[in-house]
């Protein structure tokens, strides 16, 4: 070793406490070697006449610490472009789905060209199966947003009764083919709301019925 490359402020402040610090060793062939030491000063009639180092080497330690960060790094990059695929898709996936939503609702209100019972089916389980692609496809959507931590949300007051009634219509067709029932209780006060996000309030309602 040559040469022994102190913290500044240590250097320059060389009291009579004990002290922990980290500094570099310059060896001879010139890397240096990262080193972590205690400082235990020597007195003598309380005036300070030298001091012990003792020395650990941390390169290992600092190595160990660099290459955790780089892992952590590498992952929220990872997580990124994953967060970024997802918008993406959603996005893409959604075009087509609404296509094939609106022409299969055009096929049900054509007045020229009624459809037959059969086919009229047909038209249903497409709609059926396509809002719940739909649905799906949002809440992809929603997750990539909110990893993305840019998911926005519209504080609001909202009817209870209104939003509770506009659910309860959409789920009613499930409803009807698991052969359950649903009945509301009323209450005076038909002003009871809430403050907030409408849809994300909705989502939540419809979650909690469609489980039940």
């Amino acid at each position: 070793i040559s040469q022994i490359v102190l913290n500044d402020e240590l250097s320059n402040n060389l009291n009579t406490e004990q002290q922990i610090d980290n500094g570099s060793f310059v060896c001879k062939d010139g890397h240096l070697l990262r080193v972590s030491f205690l400082r235990s000063p020597i007195l003598s009639e309380n005036r300070l006449q030298g001091a012990v180092l003792i020395f650990r080497d941390i390169s290992k330690q600092l190595a160990d610490e660099k290459a955790l960060i780089d892992a952590r790094d590498m992952a929220e990059q990872a997580s990124d472009a994953k967060s970024e695929f997802l918008s993406r898709m959603s996005h893409e996936l959604r075009t087509p789905m609404n296509a094939i939503l609106g022409f299969a609702q055009l096929l049900q209100c054509d007045p020229e060209q009624t459809l037959s019972e059969d086919n009229n089916d047909s038209v249903n389980e497409i709609l059926k199966g396509g809002y719940h692609l739909l649905d799906l496809i949002n809440e992809v959507l929603d997750l990539a947003r909110i990893e993305s931590g840019k998911v926005t949300v519209s504080i609001e007051s909202v009817s209870l009764k209104l939003i509770v009634d506009d659910c309860l219509a959409l789920i009613k067709p499930l409803m009807k083919e698991n052969g359950i029932s649903l009945s509301t209780i009323e209450t005076n006060n038909s002003e009871l709301g809430v403050m907030a996000d409408y849809t994300r309030l909705k989502q939540v309602i419809l979650n909690l019925l469609s489980n039940a």
